[in-house]
């Protein structure tokens, strides 16, 4: 029989704890972890070495690192799996979501997971760009409506 049981790693990886599943048989016993944000493109704590280095020590054989709106390092990822364990392409995007019917069409933040893709799709790379560019935009418009409000105080 498999038994499939839900517990958490990395708490200083990514968003704090992320969850990791371990499926038990006979034959096989494999900790996994398919929510992984690095420091070196997202807002994560680790490196792409210092993840790969604490899932051995950990024992975790399969990961994939998911950072937000970016596959930037996914190429290296799949060559530091090669040397400690197995990983998949990921990604986490951020959109959100708005219907006349549903809370008065107030838009909801929903994050989406995509996991083992074409990390040089031209369409998705383009996306991700404009994704990026659009929070930076964003950030900047922030930082100058607090700017002006301090300056009225």
């Amino acid at each position: 029989t498999n038994i499939l049981w839900l517990g958490y790693t990395f708490p200083d990886a990514g968003h704090g704890v992320s969850p990791c599943f371990v499926s038990a048989r006979k034959e096989i016993h494999a900790m996994i972890d398919l929510h992984i944000h690095s420091s070196s493109c997202s807002d994560g704590n680790m490196t792409l070495d210092e993840i790969f280095a604490e899932a051995s020590r950990r024992g975790i054989r399969v990961l994939s690192i998911t950072d937000h709106d970016s596959v930037d390092c996914q190429g290296m990822a799949m060559l530091l799996a090669d040397e400690f364990s197995w990983a998949t392409r990921g990604l986490e995007l951020n959109v959100s979501f708005s219907h006349p019917g549903y809370r008065n069409g107030k838009p909801v933040s929903l994050d989406f997971l995509a996991y083992d893709f074409d990390i040089h799709n031209a369409r998705l790379l383009e996306k991700l760009e404009a994704l990026r560019e659009h929070r930076r935009l964003r950030a900047e418009r922030i930082l100058e409506n607090l700017n002006r409000e301090l300056v009225r105080e």
